[in-house]
């Protein structure tokens, strides 16, 4: 299991003008290697009750990794709500992300001795990363080994586990950005890990 973290620019940083041949145009422009479809992205969230897209979450579809097989049934229900807005902007069939999130401000840290605090998904993708090394261990003393390649298993099997985030936004590129909705969306992914419930699922596989 590798996990890595989505960026912390939203759907792209700055004003994401490209040019090409004398044209330039707007280009959302989402992180590497977060966009690798063969780790786990981890975007950010904020707050609780509800728990919210942070506006940082870094998100989108790769201009170069196709959209993975265990994409197929998760990333088309949010294409079809977007319809055509930001037609251009992406490619539809890239890889989505982030696949999960974890909170991402205001994460206390200690570094020298000293208690800190700090934002961004690099902050929740070491939480997001803890939680699965707990449940590793868990799922091992119950006997069935560590869960691996962690993607297929969350959009599948684990997906009961996860708290879908549906407020919220990654604005960037002088836009908007995406905005979190049911579901699959390119801001928190499939929504944050619930410990306990992932903890049932592993008892019931």
């Amino acid at each position: 299991s590798v996990l890595f973290a989505s960026g912390d620019s939203g759907v792209g940083p700055g004003d994401c003008l490209l040019e090409v041949q004398g044209h330039a145009f707007v280009r959302f422009i989402p992180e590497f290697p977060a966009t690798c479809p063969y780790l786990t992205s981890v975007g950010g969230t904020t707050r609780d009750s509800p728990e919210v897209a942070a506006s940082l979450s870094g998100g989108g579809f790769s201009d170069y990794f196709e959209r993975p097989p265990y994409q197929a049934d998760a990333v088309p229900p949010f294409l079809q709500t977007l319809g055509d807005k930001y037609q251009g902007y992406y490619q539809p069939g890239g890889r989505g992300v982030p696949d999960i999130s974890a909170q991402a401000l205001d994460a206390l840290f200690v570094r020298g001795g000293i208690l800190r605090e700090g934002s961004g998904t690099s902050a929740s993708t070491p939480i997001a990363a803890g939680i699965f090394s707990l449940l590793n261990d868990y799922s091992i003393s119950k006997g069935k080994g560590p869960l691996g390649f962690l993607n297929g298993w969350l959009y599948g099997r684990g997906l009961a586990g996860l708290n879908d985030i549906i407020s919220g936004s990654n604005p960037g590129c002088n836009t908007d950005g995406f905005t979190a909705i049911a579901g699959w969306d390119p801001v928190t992914g499939l929504g944050t890990p619930d410990f306990m419930k992932l903890e049932k699922i592993i008892d019931e596989s």
